[in-house]
């Protein structure tokens, strides 16, 4: 399944966390989503393609690129 963001497309399983779904996509970075309506709450940008999907541990987002880039996101 892809999801479809204003961004472009995730091909990666959504994290759903703290009230927010975390996507990664196509479009060089991550968003997070109102899961009741969609709407995009923020973006990160990691300037390279996401390698899979966000971990989420004690409130800070961790999320990898395709070159093995770890960013943790607060």
């Amino acid at each position: 399944m892809e999801w479809e963001v204003d961004a472009g497309t995730s091909k990666y399983s959504p994290t759903v966390a703290d009230d927010s779904l975390y996507l990664g996509g196509d479009f060089d970075g991550f968003v997070a989503l109102d899961p009741a309506d969609g709407s995009e709450q923020w973006e990160y940008d990691i300037d390279a393609d996401p390698g899979e999907p966000v971990a989420i541990v004690d409130g800070t987002i961790y999320a990898s690129t395709w070159r093995g880039d770890i960013h943790a996101i607060e």
